[in-house]
């Protein structure tokens, strides 16, 4: 009976995080198609619409993957902090302590798995011409901002006076 509550709250909780960590990658995105938008209408502005087209569209993607990268690695740290945060005690202390960790981790390596995916889908259509390997430094970003969410101490959490209880189980 424990054990069934535990896996429900697992798979409620990798749920939430794989969902929200979905939603944010959208959002990202299309604040992104924003400011590719807003920059092509700045250098049209600048340099005139006969030069604009010499600009090559890497220098787009460029731009994109980098805020890409920084949004996603702040966004990430915060919500695994808020993840840490709210599973802090849940699981107990002594031999459930390295499954609680792996539970942790294989929710974090999911909604990365799972993000990188929701990328590549939307950015096929688009006119970013190396997407599918954009999935690899976004990947990168998710777990570099996640993992020291994740694992830092409870002193360190930017949440640990919070009320805020979005993943907890129970």
């Amino acid at each position: 009976m424990k054990s069934a509550r535990a896996c429900l709250g697992f798979a409620s909780v990798l749920g939430l995080y794989a969902g929200f960590s979905g939603v944010l990658i959208s959002l990202q995105y299309f604040l992104l198609k924003a400011l590719l938008y807003a920059s092509f209408l700045v250098l049209n502005a600048a340099r005139g619409p006969a030069r604009l087209y010499r600009i090559d569209h890497t220098g787009y993607d460029a731009l994109g993957f980098a805020f890409l990268t920084v949004t996603n690695t702040v966004l990430q740290y915060y919500l695994a902090s808020l993840l840490a945060h709210d599973l802090r005690g849940w699981a107990g202390s002594g031999r459930f302590r390295g499954a609680k960790l792996a539970g942790l981790l294989g929710i974090l390596f999911f909604s990365c798995a799972l993000s990188a995916a929701v990328f590549i889908r939307l950015s096929a259509g688009s006119n970013f011409s190396s997407y599918a390997l954009a999935a690899i430094p976004l990947a990168l970003s998710y777990l570099l901002g996640a993992l020291p969410g994740l694992l830092q101490k409870e002193q360190e959490n930017p949440f640990r006076g919070s009320v805020i209880r979005i993943f907890r189980p129970d």
